[in-house]
C-alpha cells in the first residue's frame, strides 16, 4: 500500500507502519500521530531507540510497499510515554 493508506490505518488503529524494503536493513517502525509534540514515534523493531521526528525520502513517499505492523507492541510503547 502507499504511505497515505498506511498512515490512515495506523492512526485509526494506533499501530506502527514500516516499509517492506526496510526489513533487511534498519527495521524501522513509524507510529504516526497528530500530536504537536510527538508528531510520529520512530523505533527499531524491538522498541528501543525511540525518536520523535522523521524526514522521509522521496522514495519513501512514492513507495507502494508500506504495511502496518505489530499492534500489541505498539500499545506497550504508548504506555511508556
Amino acid at each position: 500500500m502507499n504511505i497515505q493508506e498506511a498512515t490512515k490505518i495506523a492512526t485509526k488503529n494506533l499501530v506502527s507502519m514500516t516499509r517492506k524494503d526496510w526489513k533487511e536493513s534498519h527495521r524501522t517502525k513509524i507510529l504516526p500521530t497528530n500530536d504537536s509534540f510527538l508528531q510520529c514515534i520512530i523505533s527499531n523493531s524491538d522498541g528501543t531507540n525511540l525518536i520523535r521526528y522523521w524526514q522521509p525520502s522521496a522514495d519513501d513517499l512514492m513507495a507502494n510497499d508500506w504495511e502496518v505492523i505489530n499492534p500489541t507492541r505498539d500499545q506497550e510503547l504508548l504506555k511508556q510515554l
